[in-house]
């Protein structure tokens, strides 16, 4: 189907821009995961680098030349071009399969590269030596920490995020840097909306992989969650709550010090004058939280208790979101089961007998 929408319109004069450039971001995808799709996939994501070639010859919008050119060199770099598609490439790519070999010198030499893509390559190539292990490439920690950062001042997405992943890989021996370097990145109001969200996905995936350490640095992640869900876009906030959400789960009981002010700012885009996808987002995180926290927890925040439990009633009855009234009567099982006997003492009945 890709190939068919480039066919069509590679030298169209009213060409929709747009939707070529999300066929290269989804072909580009395809490209990094190239050995793990089946044969037939791979011949038609081949069949792609012809018309690649065309759309740079013809069309008329330069940054959609460069996109396609860049895209060709992607090809060639991670193998994704079958050796009959021109017999003058059959060296270079017998040249890229020896570039493929992941070690470190091949990564360090791609990461001098001028080829954008083959710079990105490099970084992905780091990524996976250090999620194995590579002897050497653990040796060179520091001076690979200095290098990728780098690479965060790149505009170009594909390559940006590649450092990002990078950084991630080194998340675990240099937590007290990597952490915050992502937070700030992802509050970056420079950088492209699509990007932050994917560095908040990076964000949640270092926070789990943290595991027991992760409330160390609990501060840091909910407040940048916390007021990134302040931005105007409502996507970066809808995301940005989702975000909250599975930090909270992963943090449960060191949450203690910091959930009054979670539940002032959720409560507050729970409003009916809130846009949907940011009440949608704020009342999954409330069912979260009460899904996710002992009754000890609730009980140190018995202020909160009574107007968030009223809350979430009037949001059961009256909302007209089904979505919000669904996650709302979840939230108010959980909140009753772990809650019942602070919010709804039980009643003793007694009855004085008197034996004269």
């Amino acid at each position: 189907q890709m190939a068919d929408i480039l066919n069509k319109k590679y030298t169209s004069d009213d060409a929709d821009e747009e939707s070529l450039q999300m066929i290269f971001a989804i072909a580009t995808l395809l490209i990094t995961h190239h050995e793990q799709l089946s044969h037939e996939s791979k011949t038609r994501l081949s069949n792609m680098y012809p018309l690649l070639e065309l759309i740079e010859k013809k069309h008329l919008n330069s940054d959609i030349v460069r996109l396609a050119k860049e895209l060709k060199i992607a090809f060639v770099t991670f193998g994704a071009v079958v050796e009959s598609t021109s017999t003058q490439r059959q060296p270079l790519i017998e040249e890229i399969r020896d570039i493929k070999e992941e070690s470190y010198d091949n990564a360090i030499e791609l990461l001098n590269d001028d080829a954008l893509p083959l710079r990105a390559h490099g970084l992905i190539l780091f990524r996976r030596l250090l999620e194995k292990k590579d002897a050497k490439t653990l040796s060179k920690v520091d001076k690979l920490f200095d290098l990728f950062q780098k690479y965060l001042q790149e505009e170009d997405s594909y390559i940006y995020l590649a450092a990002i992943n990078a950084l991630c890989a080194l998340a675990d021996r240099y937590t007290d840097k990597v952490l915050p370097l992502l937070c700030h990145e992802y509050t970056m109001i420079e950088r492209k909306l699509e990007d932050k969200l994917k560095v908040g996905e990076v964000l949640v995936k270092v926070s789990k992989l943290l595991g027991d350490i992760t409330p160390k640095y609990s501060t840091i992640l909910i407040n940048t969650f916390l007021n990134a869900s302040k931005h105007n876009d409502t996507l970066y906030r809808a995301s940005a709550l989702s975000n909250l959400g599975q930090i909270c789960q992963i943090l449960k009981y060191s949450l203690r010090g910091c959930i009054n002010e979670i539940l002032m700012a959720l409560k507050c885009y729970l409003s009916i004058h809130e846009v949907s996808d940011v009440r949608r987002s704020s009342i999954l995180v409330v069912e979260l939280l009460c899904q996710g926290l002992d009754k000890n927890t609730w009980l140190l925040i018995d202020n909160e208790l009574p107007s968030l439990y009223k809350l979430l009633l009037q949001l059961y009855k009256n909302d007209k979101d089904d979505i919000v009234k669904l996650h709302a009567q979840i939230a108010l099982d959980s909140l009753n089961f772990i809650c019942k006997d602070y919010l709804k003492p039980n009643t003793i009945l007694e009855k004085e007998i008197r034996i004269s």
